[in-house]
């Protein structure tokens, strides 16, 4: 359920906010239940590894699948896969911040509780 709801970019409390409120910005907090979605400065800068690790792997499932199972050269099927390369990880870069977010707020609920808490007494997030 938690990963559908990280797919679909909703927030990891109430499970109808979403997370988005364009291509690649976020709410600062959620609109329906008001959970804080950044409980501390560069928060975020873990959801490169998911979106690594994720592109990784499926660069080299293309390249091998080009190479070996459609028998393609391996020029032509790196040249494919640098395009790959150059758009994959911004185009999913939403979808790996939603992946951490949902991940980290179900291990660390408390971080995200006591940034709510903060923000509800001085309307500002700590530096």
């Amino acid at each position: 359920m938690a990963l559908w709801n990280a797919l679909r970019k909703r927030c990891p409390r109430c499970l109808k906010g979403k997370l988005f409120a364009s291509f690649l910005r976020m709410h600062r907090r959620c609109p329906e239940c008001g959970l804080p979605f950044t409980p501390a400065p560069g928060y975020y800068i873990g959801a490169l590894y998911p979106n690594y690790a994720i592109t990784i792997a499926l660069t080299t499932a293309v390249y091998w699948l080009a190479v070996f199972g459609m028998g393609l050269d391996q020029r032509t099927a790196l040249w494919g896969v640098l395009l790959f390369l150059m758009f994959f990880p911004v185009l999913f870069y939403s979808n790996a911040r939603s992946l951490w977010l949902t991940m980290m707020y179900h291990i660390r609920t408390t971080q995200f509780e006591e940034a709510e808490a903060e923000l509800n007494s001085t309307g500002k997030p700590s530096p």
